[in-house]
């Protein structure tokens, strides 16, 4: 090997030693923008404001459910609409709402969703489900 072929060699080298340590020296950065922009898109849930898929009869809307205290429960809907349920949450049980009136309480999957159900108008409510995920359990 000649001389300028081994300074060609070693300029090469400390190239490629330059272009991997700045590199290496920014990867901290980099990981941290890669772990930020993925979080963003894979681990926020669905729905950051609390509202999940939810039907009343055979309208699909979001809702949103606040636990008020004991036996204390109210459903917000993305339309603005909302009802306070009072009552034991357990299956069978009924519960009043606001107005008077008388809704049976079933669990689904304990307790990932439920439903109400209005004897007297037959309006069914399903919280973190729809009625193609669960009519069926409730005459939908």
């Amino acid at each position: 090997m000649t001389f300028i072929a081994a300074v060609a060699m070693m300029k090469w080298y400390v190239d490629l030693y330059s272009i991997h340590f700045q590199t290496m020296k920014n990867l901290p950065a980099i990981c941290v923008a890669t772990l930020v922009s993925t979080s963003l898109i894979t681990l926020t849930p669905l729905r950051a404001d609390g509202f999940v898929p939810c039907s009343f009869n055979y309208q699909v809307i979001a809702c949103k459910l606040d636990y008020l205290g004991e036996g204390k429960i109210r459903i917000n809907w993305r339309d603005g609409k909302k009802m306070t349920y009072y009552g034991a949450l357990r299956n069978n049980n009924y519960l009043r709402d606001s107005l008077g009136g008388d809704w049976r309480y079933l669990d689904f999957d304990v307790g990932k969703a439920f439903s109400l159900t209005n004897p007297k108008n037959k309006n069914v409510i399903i919280w973190n489900g729809t009625f193609r995920e669960y009519g069926n359990y409730v005459g939908l």
